[in-house]
């Protein structure tokens, strides 16, 4: 796999921007990034997320490395088959990189070994595990800087934080809650992709972020474009009353090099 030391981010694709039911139609979470260099990195993969390339007319093997925010099954739970589509419909040879938090080697082996036990891959998966308490919070990978941050959901969950050679970012939190954590990850980039999963927070509160909050909080995400997402048409309607930010759909095409 041959990676280049100055690729700049060209394009992230929302894949999927919907929650764990599928709301509204919308598929599960999962973001496709593109360089310059013509690297493709995916970013969380639900269930759905093959299905969803299969509409995009997007050949599984051209992904280059995986990301993961954390291990619920909405986030993960579409790995073995894309891993069983790029082994035997595409014939990929290449090498794919799968980074997450610490036991991501544990656990996308023990979903693939629960779905499609006993099937070898013909092609080599590296896996890096990040943990933005430790030194090892970040690597460089075909001139993209990721950074694991920590973020509020659960114990394992990660954001990323990715910035090209041209010192272009872009911030994906996963589940999230609305707190200290996501306002550092976010904090002067240029794109940052958030959920939203609720009108209001429930009493005991969640770590998801609600309109509510985004809607009456004294302290603002600094990012200079944010995109709402892994929502309901209903949630995203409203916030495009109130300006609280863009909201994702599926298929919806983020362009860094305008």
């Amino acid at each position: 796999m041959t990676y280049h030391p100055s690729s700049e981010i060209k394009t992230v694709t929302v894949v999927g921007s919907g929650n764990a039911f599928n709301t509204d139609g919308r598929a599960h979470s999962a973001y496709l990034l593109e360089t310059s260099s013509g690297k493709f990195f995916l970013i969380d993969a639900g269930p759905t997320t093959l299905y969803r390339l299969r509409q995009m007319n997007f050949s599984s093997d051209r992904i280059d490395c995986i990301l993961f925010s954390h291990f619920h099954g909405d986030h993960m739970g579409g790995l073995p088959f894309i891993l069983l589509d790029m082994d035997i419909v595409c014939k990929k040879k290449d090498d794919v990189v799968i980074i997450g938090p610490e036991e991501i080697e544990i656990k996308w082996k023990a979903w693939y070994e629960l779905a499609y036990s006993g099937h070898r891959l013909a092609f080599h998966i590296k896996t890096v595990e990040l943990n933005p308490e430790k030194k090892d919070h970040e690597i460089f990978i075909d001139g993209l800087k990721i950074k694991a941050m920590k973020i509020t959901h659960r114990p394992e969950s990660i954001g990323f934080r990715i910035e090209d050679s041209a010192g272009k970012s872009f911030a994906y939190s996963g589940d999230s809650a609305f707190d200290q954590n996501v306002l550092d990850l976010v904090s002067n980039t240029d794109v940052a992709v958030i959920e939203l999963s609720m009108d209001a927070q429930s009493s005991p509160p969640t770590p998801h972020i609600s309109l509510e909050e985004l809607e009456h909080s004294e302290i603002k995400l600094n990012t200079k474009r944010l995109i709402l997402s892994h929502t309901t048409d209903d949630i995203a309607e409203k916030a495009k009353l109130i300006n609280a930010g863009e909201t994702a759909y599926d298929g919806m095409v983020i362009n860094f090099m305008e």
